[in-house]
């Protein structure tokens, strides 16, 4: 008889212990962290936030990605990668200028040259006589207005004289820029910054930055009289380098004929108006405001 209670107080024993693992657990963790995978290379840890609320604000991995972080009780979603813009400026290629002033010192405007012609005006110059204390633009430093790596680093040679081109990527663009010019994948923006006092202050294969000093506002090359800035703008096969640059005549070298005309008139580098990039830098840091009309 006592060997039969005991089986049966061993058998109640058994149900009990199977009936307490069925029991849910409740008590959650809600500080424990929650990894959502944004790519292959960059996992972000955010918090398991439960229904408490909380502000809305945007999470900025390294990748340049935004994760909107949602509340549980409103949508039971992944948080789903939304890219950003890469910032993007443009800087004054006169260090005494601001982008809003170059307006001011246009003297001689850009052209719209016919594709395949010498004739107009390729670029834009800019120049002064008598502006505040100064009596002249001649020595005023020349910049960078993109970042890029310099394509062209010529030494007095017409018809530009000392000059320099830098190229940016398609890459370092806005979205914006490469709308509005039409900028194809291998294309890049290449600005040609010419008539420098001296020597340039890069060379080939350099990298510059936005602002970067390039050489200084002079006279040199074509028949020049008065010293000024000449900014051409193009658009053009993206990886392109000149190891020289000239004007056809008896000193210039086939090479260096050979890619003036290149950049010139053969229509693989097409010409776009430098200030029409100004334009839309002031118009996107100043939607409300009126801009001036290159």
């Amino acid at each position: 008889m006592n060997k039969y209670f005991f089986r049966l107080f061993i058998l109640f024993i058994l149900t009990c212990l199977g009936a307490c693992q069925q029991i849910p657990n409740n008590d959650t963790d809600h500080n424990s962290p929650t990894e959502y995978i944004i790519n292959s290379s960059t996992i972000v840890t955010l918090p398991n936030l439960g229904v408490e609320s909380f502000e809305y604000t945007p999470i900025l991995p390294i990748d340049n990605t935004i994760i909107p972080r949602t509340s549980p009780s409103t949508s039971t979603q992944s948080p789903i990668p939304a890219k950003t813009e890469i910032p993007f400026n443009v800087c004054s290629p006169l260090a005494d200028e601001t982008i809003t002033t170059l307006f001011e010192i246009i003297t001689n405007p850009f052209g719209n040259p016919p594709l395949g012609r010498e004739d107009l005006h390729h670029g834009v110059d800019f120049a002064y006589y008598r502006r505040g204390d100064k009596m002249s633009i001649e020595g005023e430093i020349i910049q960078s207005i993109l970042p890029g790596v310099v394509s062209a680093s010529v030494n007095d040679r017409l018809p530009y004289g000392n000059m320099v081109i830098i190229e940016t990527p398609k890459k370092l663009l806005s979205n914006l820029i490469i709308i509005k010019f039409g900028i194809a994948e291998g294309e890049s923006l290449f600005a040609l910054y010419a008539h420098m006092g001296q020597l340039p202050k890069v060379g080939l294969g350099d990298y510059v930055t936005c602002g970067q000093g390039l050489g200084t506002v002079g006279k040199s090359g074509y028949d020049i009289v008065n010293p000024h800035l000449h900014l051409e703008t193009r658009i053009g096969p993206a990886g392109t380098s000149f190891s020289g640059m000239a004007f056809y005549d008896t000193s210039a070298l086939i090479e260096e004929m050979d890619n003036y005309k290149r950049w010139r008139t053969s229509g693989n580098f097409r010409n776009i108006d430098p200030m029409v990039i100004f334009q839309e830098i002031l118009m996107l840091l100043h939607p409300t405001e009126s801009t001036p009309t290159p």
